[in-house]
């Protein structure tokens, strides 16, 4: 039986450049068995769902003080 929710650690990193671009990328590693097989040839599997993130960004709005 498939599980409903999935819980998961992440970990990354990430810069913004000071006109606002950003590059990103992050891991996800599930925690939660997704998938309980009970195959007689698979007794010990443990599905479990993770990947990698890349995040490219520019922010619009970028919190930097203009010159007064």
């Amino acid at each position: 039986m498939a599980q409903d929710a999935d819980f998961a650690w992440g970990l990354g990193l990430g810069y913004q450049s000071p006109i606002g671009l950003g590059i990103g990328l992050r891991y996800n590693l599930g925690l939660t068995k997704v998938d309980e097989t009970s195959n007689a040839n698979w007794s010990d599997v443990n599905w479990r769902n993770s990947g990698f993130q890349l995040d490219l960004f520019w922010t619009i709005f970028n919190n930097k003080k203009v010159n007064e």
